[in-house]
């Protein structure tokens, strides 16, 4: 990997996140100081677990390599990049983090059959806010984001034969669902989501951990023995603060009211008030379903509201929004699926938000 001129792009990027901010902390690791063999330990460093990392020489320095001949369902002991002294998060001192990294193929020239795992901002347990699989196709290595819908979205496909620059840039907003995560590939923004802060709040009851460094995970099926896997440099973490940071998305302004009566020059003007008394709408007993999908069976679902189960038959969810307040309401819902051709089971958590409104 070029270091010189990958590490002038990364100082680039990140500027606009780091200026005018004097409770920035950052930190970058380009590995060249590094010892050759496991990156646990080394300068905040940890991967404590069996895994296939390890620091390697590469034209121009070190680079990180990992790869997915071992994995597992754990969090914490996978390799997790060094975290900045100040963690970001909605009830922080700081409010963003930016996590970037050049990233590309220990086999540039070939696709390596079965080669992926996922990146995540993360706060050393596991705790991930957001989420990007790297996944060597024929074509290319596919880039796939997934938001708070844990659904999938294809993102990119990058040309195996060159180093990428990868970036997280999370955001964290006071209240439900309004983190706002952007993903820039080689400088371009691929996509603008939401973080998972509302699968801690109304999955498991409570409020999302501060963020502050990088999770590499190796996960699922594991690829064939002999894979070198991918390169990761130039790992850069930055947290920031901005005041009044715009949410995902910004409630749209409501209807303008008749202007009150004008009073008479020289005498006692009227003033008129205007009441808010629309009609609200979407405060009745709402019905969602668990999605179907084909070659599948639906298994069962479980859903939530705030924490409280809700009614279930079959694949529909009774919500009751009766005496709710305007606003919007989040529903987790888990579905488990089993796949007709093979007998394999899985399990598809999505979140669905339904709004009060007055209109």
């Amino acid at each position: 990997m070029r270091k010189r001129s990958i590490i002038a792009g990364a100082a680039a990027a990140l500027s606009l996140a780091v200026a005018g901010t004097a409770q920035a902390d950052t930190n970058t690791t380009t590995f060249d100081s590094f010892a050759d063999g496991s990156v646990d330990g080394q300068d905040g460093w940890k991967a404590t677990g069996p895994y296939d990392q390890a620091v390697v020489p590469v034209p121009g320095g070190k680079a990180l390599r990992v790869s997915n001949i071992l994995t597992s369902g754990s969090f914490g002991d996978m390799p997790h990049s060094k975290p900045v002294t100040k963690a970001a998060g909605e009830s922080e001192a700081n409010n963003v983090l930016v996590n970037q990294f050049t990233f590309g193929s220990a086999v540039p020239n070939a696709q390596q059959p079965g080669l992926a795992m996922s990146v995540s901002p993360d706060d050393g347990n596991g705790s991930r806010m957001s989420y990007l699989r790297f996944e060597d196709q024929a074509d290319g290595v596919h880039v796939l984001f997934t938001d708070s819908t844990f659904v999938g979205q294809d993102i990119a496909t990058l040309d195996r034969s060159v180093p990428h620059t990868i970036k997280f840039e999370t955001t964290f907003v006071k209240g439900d669902a309004n983190d706002v995560v952007r993903i820039f590939i080689d400088g371009t923004q691929k996509v603008r989501g939401a973080s998972w802060e509302s699968y801690y709040r109304f999955e498991e009851e409570r409020n999302p951990s501060p963020t502050d460094r990088l999770l590499i995970r190796t996960a699922g099926a594991a690829a064939p023995a002999g894979t070198q896997g991918f390169l990761f440099d130039n790992v850069t973490s930055t947290s920031s603060h901005i005041d009044n940071p715009a949410p995902l998305n910004p409630p749209a302004p409501g209807p303008q009211g008749p202007a009150g009566q004008n009073g008479t020059n020289g005498t006692n003007g009227t003033t008129t008030i205007i009441h808010d008394r629309g009609t609200l709408t979407g405060n009745t007993i709402r019905t969602i379903h668990a999605r179907k999908i084909q070659g599948k069976t639906l298994l069962s679902v479980r859903a939530s509201l705030r924490g409280k189960r809700l009614q279930v038959h079959g694949r529909s969810v009774k919500v009751d929004l009766r005496g709710k307040t305007v606003g919007t309401y989040h529903v987790v819902m888990v579905a488990k699926y089993k796949t007709k051709s093979t007998g394999k089971t899985h399990t598809e958590r999505t979140i669905r938000s339904l709004s009060i409104f007055r209109r």
